[in-house]
C-alpha cells in the first residue's frame, strides 16, 4: 500500500509539473529583460558578453562622443534632404512593397539615426523616439527569434513546408518570380528564413509568420526592452523608432556572437540585397523598403565594431536618399577612425 501510494504520488508531481502553454508564448517568457544600455541578449551568461565598456575610461568615453561640429555635419546632409517628396494620397503604409499608386501628394520627409560604438558604449542618435512603418526590417529580429525556439528545441529547422502558387505575397521576394509550374514549392524552414533574409522574401515570411504567429513574438520584443512594445502589431505590420531598431540591433550583434544559430544568422545578413548603409569594412544587415519606408539597420565590423541604423519616410528611396545614407554612413565611419586613429 506505502509502494502503491508513492507510485501515484510521482505521476501527480510528473503531470501538474509538465508545461502544456503554447510554444510561442512559453519560450518569450522566459527571456530576461534587457535595456537599450545592456549588452546582453536574452539568455547570453555575463561572463561571455562582449561589452567591453567597463575597460575604458570615463576620459575616452568623453572623447569619443561626436562634437557639435560633427553633429552639425550630419544634421547638414539631413537638412538638405528634408524637401517634399511625392505619396500615394490613398496609401495606409501597412504592406511590406517596393511598388505604390494612387493620386501623389507631397510630404515632408524625416530621418532617424541610432549609433552605438560597442567598445565604449557611446550611443549617438538623432530624431530617435520618430515612429515609422517598420517594412522589412522586422525580418531580422523575428529571425532572430525562431533560431531561439529552435535552441529551445520548439522551432524545427528542417520542418518542410508547402507553399502553393496562390500563396505568394506581392513585393520584395524571390519566391515570386518563380515559374508557376515549379509549385506546389516544398521549403525548409532554414530556407525560408534564409529567403526572408536575403532576398526579403514576403511569401517566405508569410508561411513563417502563420506557423509561429505575432503571440509569442510580441512576448519576444517586449522581453528586449522595447520602448514601444505595443507598434510590434502584426510582426509585418508595426511600427519602429530608431532607438528600439537600436534595441533589436544590438540584440542581434550579441546573439550572433553567442548563438547557437549565430552564424547563420550573419550569414544570410551579409548577403541581403540592396545595401543601403555603406562602409568599406563588413556589413551585416537587414533594410526596410516600402511606401513611406526606407531603413537599413546594420552591424559594421570596423577594426573597432559599431551599431548603425538610419530610418526615414524617404519615399521608394531614389539615387538622392541611397546618397544621403551612403553620406551619413560615411560620416559616422570617418568619425570613428579619428577617433581610434
Amino acid at each position: 500500500m506505502i509502494i502503491l501510494t508513492f507510485a501515484l504520488a510521482l505521476v501527480l508531481i510528473y503531470f501538474t509539473s509538465t508545461d502544456v502553454a503554447p510554444v510561442e508564448a512559453e519560450v518569450s517568457s522566459n527571456t530576461p529583460s534587457i535595456d537599450s544600455s545592456s549588452d546582453v541578449a536574452s539568455s547570453i551568461p555575463s561572463d561571455i558578453s562582449s561589452d567591453k565598456t567597463s575597460n575604458v575610461s570615463s576620459k575616452e568615453k568623453i572623447i569619443l562622443e561626436f562634437t557639435p561640429e560633427e553633429i552639425s555635419q550630419i544634421n547638414a546632409l539631413i537638412k538638405a534632404a528634408e524637401n517634399s517628396q511625392l505619396s500615394s494620397a490613398s496609401s495606409s503604409n501597412t504592406s511590406s512593397s517596393d511598388t505604390s499608386s494612387g493620386n501623389r501628394v507631397a510630404i515632408p520627409s524625416s530621418v532617424s539615426i541610432y549609433f552605438e560604438d560597442i567598445e565604449s558604449g557611446y550611443v549617438y542618435t538623432n530624431n530617435d523616439d520618430y515612429k515609422y512603418f517598420i517594412a522589412s526590417l522586422i525580418k531580422a529580429p523575428y529571425a532572430m527569434y525562431l533560431y531561439t525556439l529552435a535552441e529551445q528545441g520548439k522551432c524545427d529547422l528542417e520542418e518542410i513546408y508547402t507553399i502553393e502558387y496562390k500563396n505568394i505575397q506581392v513585393g520584395t521576394g524571390k519566391i515570386k518570380d518563380m515559374k508557376e509550374e515549379k509549385f506546389p514549392l516544398s521549403m525548409s524552414v532554414r530556407e525560408l528564413i534564409s529567403y526572408a533574409i536575403r532576398y526579403s522574401d514576403n511569401t517566405a515570411m508569410e508561411a513563417l509568420r502563420k506557423r509561429y504567429n505575432h503571440i509569442g513574438y510580441q512576448s519576444y520584443a517586449n522581453s528586449l526592452g522595447l520602448n514601444y512594445p505595443e507598434d510590434v502589431s502584426y510582426i509585418v505590420n508595426g511600427k519602429i523608432t530608431a532607438k528600439d531598431a537600436g534595441i533589436y540591433n544590438k540584440a542581434i550583434y550579441n546573439y550572433i556572437q553567442t548563438g547557437k544559430y549565430g552564424n547563420e544568422l550573419k550569414e544570410d545578413m551579409s548577403h541581403t540585397t540592396n545595401p543601403i548603409i555603406r562602409s568599406k569594412y563588413p556589413v551585416v544587415r537587414k533594410y526596410g523598403w516600402a511606401e513611406l519606408s526606407f531603413h537599413d539597420m546594420a552591424v559594421v565590423y570596423a577594426p573597432h565594431p559599431y551599431l548603425l541604423t538610419i530610418l526615414s519616410d524617404k519615399g521608394l528611396g531614389n539615387s538622392k536618399d541611397h546618397k544621403l545614407f551612403a553620406d551619413i554612413s560615411k560620416l559616422i565611419e570617418t568619425f570613428l577612425e579619428n577617433r581610434y586613429e
